[in-house]
């Protein structure tokens, strides 16, 4: 029949079509679907099984599409020139099922490690005692068994390493590999190692201190395991200790243990609980700069915690970024329409933001929102002892007056906890009506309800 007939007619043999690979190469038709037995590739010895590529930069033999039993039968054929293939995956897996692009070298004397590669080297016609025939056991088959087991667990152990060396951002793939290779009869004390690290990565402190004390239980004196056992229970305290010194109101001695936390490991572990205690505690401590950048990290590790998205809102606040802050909620209202809290926020920011086309009382007394109550008096003194009537010329005191009322007004209202917080919160401490009716909802929650209690009217200019 013609080559151009269609293979899809079932109407020719694979022999009459007469175009069948070398080597027994397969067409994406005929794909394995199912991935190829160690065994079936490794054979008794004669390949060995690497995580990387060939290096040196050598020409390829050949290259073409081939599953894997294909390509072993192709370079097999070819013993003299061929000395092993490579083949690029997608996911770390020694034995790749289906037809892959492999390439076919002459030489394999160095592998350069790399993930996303799988090179088999074959080590001639015997390669190991498990090629040979003759075993020191008597035992071929078990001999060959642990063969094809130590190099595919091998595999896993390298790719768990590389994958390592990648950083945080990796440790899920880390632990992965280490279970394939655990399952494969790795090295117990390297796979809990490595997988100790990648779980304290991930903060999980618990499964790190698990792995290893397993460690430690055969072997108390590894010097690894218990250099980092002992900083992990170090780290652990004093996050810990943090959380105890918050829950009592002492931030600063607070903040002191959680950045001792931080100094534990190089580089640091910023856990969840860390980056949240310092954004909390700095806030608190009105440190709006250090309070802003700590909130920001917590928030990208935790996006969708409302609580951690309000203390970034009100460091932003704290930090003179009120439009930023404002965004940030208002974004956040896209996602969370229902939540009260989220829409009280935003409206209280509102507020603050309107406050300041009026007299903004931090700047006449020449502070920021996060000052303390004592940098409150400290600034009010000395500018009431510059601007007093009595200490300025004549021609001045006019001018002079009239400042001095704004600073003696700037400290009632920030010199007063109450009233500063409620200045803070947007609200105009400076509208007579408003503030009377506050108190009077104070003395009678139901006065503002029909049938509750009776209508109040206030005078214009000033407190009953």
């Amino acid at each position: 029949m013609h080559v151009s007939c269609k293979k899809s007619c079932g109407k020719c043999s694979s022999s009459a079509k007469g175009e069948k690979p070398a080597g027994g190469q397969r067409t994406a038709g005929e794909s394995s679907a199912a991935a190829p037995k160690a065994e079936d590739i490794l054979g008794e010895g004669a390949y060995s099984l690497h995580a990387g590529r060939f290096g040196g930069g050598v020409e390829p033999l050949h290259q073409g599409r081939f599953t894997l039993q294909a390509a072993k039968q192709w370079c097999d054929e070819r013993r003299a020139q061929c000395a092993g293939f490579e083949v690029w995956v997608s996911k770390p897996t020694p034995m790749p099922a289906g037809e892959h692009m492999m390439v076919f070298l002459r030489v394999a004397s160095t592998v350069v490690d790399d993930l996303h590669w799988v090179s088999f080297v074959r080590l001639g016609d015997s390669g190991s005692s498990a090629g040979t025939g003759q075993c020191d056991s008597g035992d071929c088959a078990t001999s060959t068994q642990r063969w094809h087991a130590s190099e595919t667990a091998r595999y896993y152990l390298r790719v768990a390493e590389l994958a390592a060396a990648k950083g945080p951002a990796s440790s899920q793939e880390v632990i992965d590999q280490v279970r394939a290779a655990l399952l494969s009869g790795a090295s117990r004390e390297a796979c809990y190692m490595l997988r100790a690290k990648a779980y304290l990565q991930q903060e999980n402190l618990e499964k790190c201190k698990g792995d290893l004390g397993a460690i430690l239980r055969h072997e108390p004196e590894h010097p690894a395991a218990k250099a980092l056992h002992r900083q992990v229970k170090k780290y652990q305290r004093a996050i810990d200790e943090a959380k105890t010194l918050e829950a009592g109101r002492q931030y600063q001695p607070a903040v002191d243990k959680l950045r001792a936390a931080l100094e534990t490991f190089s580089p640091p572990i910023e856990s969840s609980t860390l980056k949240q205690g310092l954004c909390r505690c700095q806030l608190k401590l009105k440190q709006g700069a250090e309070a802003a950048s700590w909130c920001e990290k917590a928030h990208r590790a935790e996006p969708d915690d409302l609580a951690v998205l309000f203390t970034l809102a009100d460091a932003k606040a704290l930090n003179g970024e009120e439009h930023a802050a404002l965004q940030l909620l208002k974004t956040a209202q896209h996602r969370f329409r229902n939540n009260m809290e989220l829409h009280q926020k935003v409206q209280q920011l509102e507020n603050r933001i309107k406050q300041q086309s009026k007299v903004n009382y931090y700047k006449v007394l020449g502070l920021t929102r996060s000052a303390s109550q004592k940098e409150v008096k400290r600034a009010y003194h000395k500018l009431a002892m510059k601007y007093h009537p009595d200490k300025v010329a004549a021609d001045e005191k006019a001018t002079a007056e009239a400042t001095f009322k704004k600073v003696a007004r700037a400290y009632e209202v920030l010199g007063d906890e109450e009233m500063r917080r409620r200045y803070d919160n947007g609200e105009d401490v400076d509208d007579a009506n408003a503030m009377n009716q506050r108190q009077q909802q104070q003395q009678n929650p139901f006065g503002g309800f029909p049938g509750g209690g009776a209508r109040h009217h206030f005078r214009q200019g000033g407190f009953w």
